[in-house]
């Protein structure tokens, strides 16, 4: 995978438009910011942004939704570090794993990263704080690392749905759905959620 024409398309801290390269299509493509959306739970407030793009004549829609540091919050990185021992366990059964917040298992590139991240959000001090005291080189890095797993993603085609039933769901693909936990894409802590709106596509 030609990963060499990744480029980040960025205003303001904000990721409007996102361009990358893809090595099944052979052409640049786009992930443009289409919805913002605020939603309340019990205990906070949780707001996303919803992208829209187009791979082989293919809709994918991603959201992109913040993890509030809440009681919420604490118990959604608990169970996921209870399911990453699971997929420890499975790691061997010919399972394709799920994604999970230190990276996709069991081995990839932006691991080291996402566990960093992971770490500053354990101390309490948010992303979009730490994003200015980064190097231009980390910045690059985190950047780079979140195209080209997007970009994995969608030529992979790696589903689980919600966060609390992945053991049950790790190739569920009627759910169409990814989900990462805790990335930094271009200065704001978030939460990765892909929803596919086609069939797994089995020669790709």
């Amino acid at each position: 995978m030609d990963t060499s024409q990744l480029e980040p398309d960025c205003s303001h801290n904000n990721p409007i438009k996102v361009t990358f390269y893809s090595s099944i299509i052979d052409e640049a493509c786009s992930v443009k910011l289409v919805q913002r959306i605020a939603t309340k739970t019990f205990d906070a407030i949780h707001r996303s942004l919803v992208f829209e793009s187009w791979l082989k004549k293919r809709k994918v829609v991603v959201k992109i939704w913040e993890i509030s540091r809440t009681s919420a919050g604490e118990q959604t990185l608990e169970i996921y570090e209870n399911e990453k021992k699971a997929l420890q366990v499975l790691s061997g059964s010919g399972f394709t794993p799920a994604v999970l917040f230190d990276g996709y298992y069991p081995q990839h590139a932006y691991h080291p990263e996402a566990r960093i991240l992971i770490t500053e959000w354990r101390q309490g001090e948010r992303l979009r704080t730490c994003w200015p005291k980064m190097s231009p080189d980390q910045k690059g890095m985190v950047r780079e690392q979140l195209l080209q797993f997007f970009l994995l993603a969608m030529e992979r085609g790696i589903f689980h749905d919600d966060l609390r039933h992945l053991r049950n769901t790790l190739r569920d693909a009627e759910a169409n759905q990814l989900t990462i936990l805790d990335f930094e894409m271009v200065g704001v802590r978030w939460a990765l959620v892909f929803h596919y709106q086609w069939p797994p596509d089995e020669s790709t």
